[in-house]
């Protein structure tokens, strides 16, 4: 589980910024909102808060960006890649410096810390720790000893843990200065890199954006590989009032010879299954409403199509332990819903983790966010962005209604308005 993520000099973020997971021990909050790991309490929930522009989607996008980064970059990037670095642009001085990302995670009971930080040409400083029995150790880390130079004179200083054995210098050797050390000692599977890497390819999952990004046909996937995937998804449409709802159909269907030349030839592997054939799926919900009505799928509501897409990766949640971060979570969906999602996630999963936005300001009073799960999101006057949790506000008392502190702005994170009026001479 993650316990928090830093991030600096990226995107909106300008002055470094830390998203905690962790609860404070001495509050004693219902024990389905974190999870004991490690001597921790970790919230399973958190929400951002914010006027629009504020910052809410760029926390997330910085964190996937520099995850991705951390993890692919030996595989996506080519040696004269730069690495996809965008720092905060509103600063002359913080265009030019690197940004920084750290995450702070526990494999079981296990603490780790790694730091990077880097530009869009090469690696500053790179380093990994982790925690037995509460001691912090080295693992490795790895330094840039003339920045400024061109990337392939780069040279890097290391130093190496006690744990950390096997073919160091070699993996060092074969790492560019593009990419993490991290990622290419995971490619060249080193055992115990490979241990972490492998977890937190596992545990992360993309995050979701209010657009279609074909999550829909990633459910419907899913539905066709695993039955109880299928069984599991009616169920939880009907508790969410979809009740009439009883089955997926999936037929898979060859393109006749005759359309398959009218698609691009660079766009028809995306239609080709592993026995070489061109399909195309049709899709239909089947309505019970005493008779059956099968339904096609792009012909029902947006929010019926929103609830059945956010199926599969909310009960991938439910059934493993991974960490999601879904921007606007209440696209497409009702009030209700939006509640019956997170509640669903609350008092079903154990070890996993989302992070949404919202401008949903009733989930503030619903009882599903502790205050330590608030946080509230705010351009300062230089353009960089700024995150504070809610429980950081002084003198609050349990009682009192949270959306209406906001409302008043207790909070701040509030978009400025000014009424406009319009000048009736401009008028025809």
């Amino acid at each position: 589980m993650i316990q928090e993520f830093s991030v600096e000099n990226i995107l909106s973020i300008k002055t470094r910024q830390t998203i905690s997971f962790e609860l404070p021990q001495n509050k004693n909050y219902s024990s389905e909102h974190f999870v004991n790991i490690g001597g921790k309490k970790l919230l399973k929930i958190i929400a951002l808060y914010g006027s629009n522009a504020a910052g809410k989607s760029n926390m997330l996008n910085a964190f996937d960006n520099c995850f991705r980064f951390m993890m692919y970059g030996f595989t996506n990037l080519k040696p004269s890649d730069n690495t996809g670095f965008e720092p905060f642009l509103f600063d002359l001085e913080a265009a030019n410096k690197p940004g920084l990302f750290e995450i702070v995670f526990f494999i079981n009971d296990v603490k780790y810390e790694y730091l990077l930080t880097y530009d869009s040409n090469c690696i500053h400083k790179e380093s990994l720790f982790y925690g037995p029995k509460g001691q912090k150790k080295l693992i490795f880390e790895r330094i840039c000893e003339n920045l400024g130079n061109e990337r392939e004179l780069l040279s890097y200083k290391y130093k190496w843990g006690d744990v950390f054995s096997g073919a160091k210098n070699k993996i060092a050797s074969m790492t560019r200065p593009n990419v993490t050390f991290f990622n290419t000692a995971a490619h060249l599977h080193h055992p115990l890199i490979q241990d972490i890497y492998n977890w937190l390819e596992k545990t992360y999952l993309p995050i979701i954006f209010p657009s279609h990004q074909n999550l829909l046909m990633w459910t419907i996937e899913q539905i066709e590989k695993n039955q109880k995937m299928k069984k599991d998804v009616i169920s939880y449409m009907s508790h969410a009032g979809f009740n009439h709802i009883d089955d997926i159909i999936i037929n898979n269907e060859e393109i006749p010879p005759t359309f398959l030349e009218r698609i691009p030839e660079n766009e028809r592997a995306f239609f080709k299954n592993s026995d070489g054939k061109f399909i195309v799926k049709e899709i239909f919900i089947s309505h019970n409403y005493k008779n059956v009505y099968p339904l096609p799928i792009y012909d029902e509501s947006s929010g019926t199509q929103r609830m059945l897409e956010l199926a599969g990766p909310l009960l991938t949640v439910l059934y493993n332990k991974k960490f999601l971060c879904i921007d606007e979570i209440e696209a497409s969906l009702h009030a209700d819903l939006q509640e019956f999602l997170i509640k669903t996630f609350i008092n079903n999963s154990f070890g996993s983790q989302i992070i949404f936005t919202t401008h949903n300001q009733a989930l503030m009073d619903s009882g599903l966010l502790l205050d330590d799960s608030i946080w509230f999101v705010e351009k300062g006057d230089d353009g960089g962005s700024s995150y504070k949790c809610s429980s950081q506000e002084q003198g609050m008392r349990k009682a009192t209604s949270r959306m209406k502190m906001y409302k008043d702005g207790k909070f701040g994170a509030k978009p400025k308005i000014t009424e406009y009026i319009v000048n009736k001479e401009d008028l025809e």
